[in-house]
């Protein structure tokens, strides 16, 4: 007679289990498993957080690249002898900044402060942009600012404004546009859509001989187009770049050309003569 299935007699000797070893590989594999999915997690995370900044950056350069487009689009010619139209130097406040590009070439960074002439109806007024360091004693990257004076007589915007372009002033009250900026540049074009120098230039067109980023318009003379050049660094950059000494701070940056966003425009004069 067999005994019953629950009997102990009916029992197996002992019961089959996970070893020590397969529970090893099993755990080791889930661990690999884990790291796998985390790794890709802070990957699409990262790349998350990137088109965020991105997107950030092109909105912000966009809005102030239409705020100078839209101004200097209303640029006016006073009509009156040695009254400035148009007013542009080099920063004296940012320096130039080369950057590292593929195949061994470089990109420099260039500074213009400038200020122009606006006029609506009867009513004149200047407008003028500068880029002041955002680090203390580095004039690489800076921030953006406006500075805009209304209804002034057209004899003098040049006195109205020289603070501003000579730099920072009590006297001046400048407004934030944008951080970041790398890169800031307007040259005046002809007619024919060549950049203006002593030999091409138009009378009343005042350039510096040495460089084409010093020149002033007189009077009734105005250019045909300008282009306006805005360079912005991306904020976690900029953020890296603000915790650096000085001496690291600028060979860091140097390699960061992939994360500086160019804007360009060319902008038509209407009021200039043809």
């Amino acid at each position: 007679m067999c005994p019953p299935l629950n009997s102990p007699e009916s029992r197996p000797d002992h019961e089959d289990a996970f070893s020590l070893v397969e529970l090893l590989v099993a755990v080791s594999i889930t661990t690999v498993i884990i790291f796998a999915l985390y790794a890709i997690f802070d990957h699409t995370q990262k790349a998350f957080r990137g088109s965020i900044s991105q997107v950030d950056v092109m909105e912000s350069g966009r809005a102030a690249m239409e705020l100078m487009t839209r101004e200097l689009q209303q640029l006016s010619a006073s009509n009156e002898t040695n009254v400035v139209n148009l007013f542009a130097q080099r920063s004296t406040n940012a320096i130039s900044f080369q950057q590292s590009l593929p195949g061994n070439m470089l990109r420099t960074n260039r500074f213009q402060d400038f200020f122009f002439l606006n006029r609506f109806n009867n009513n004149w007024s200047v407008a003028g942009y500068t880029v002041i360091p955002s680090v203390s004693g580095n004039g690489v990257v800076g921030t953006l600012w406006r500075h805009s004076t209304n209804s002034i007589n057209r004899a003098v915007p040049f006195n109205v404004m020289s603070a501003f372009i000579n730099g920072p002033s009590k006297t001046v009250d400048l407004q934030p546009v944008i951080d970041g900026v790398i890169h800031l540049t307007l040259l005046p074009y002809n007619e024919a859509g060549s950049l203006m120098n002593w030999t091409n230039g138009a009378s009343g067109f005042r350039p510096d001989p040495r460089t084409s980023y010093n020149y002033y318009f007189l009077s009734n003379a105005l250019p045909r187009f300008v282009e306006l050049e805005l360079g912005i660094l991306e904020p976690q950059i900029l953020e890296q770049y603000k915790s650096m000494p000085s001496n690291v701070a600028s060979n860091f940056l140097a390699r960061q050309a992939g994360r500086v966003h160019l804007f360009r425009q060319r902008i038509a004069i209407h009021t200039a003569s043809r």
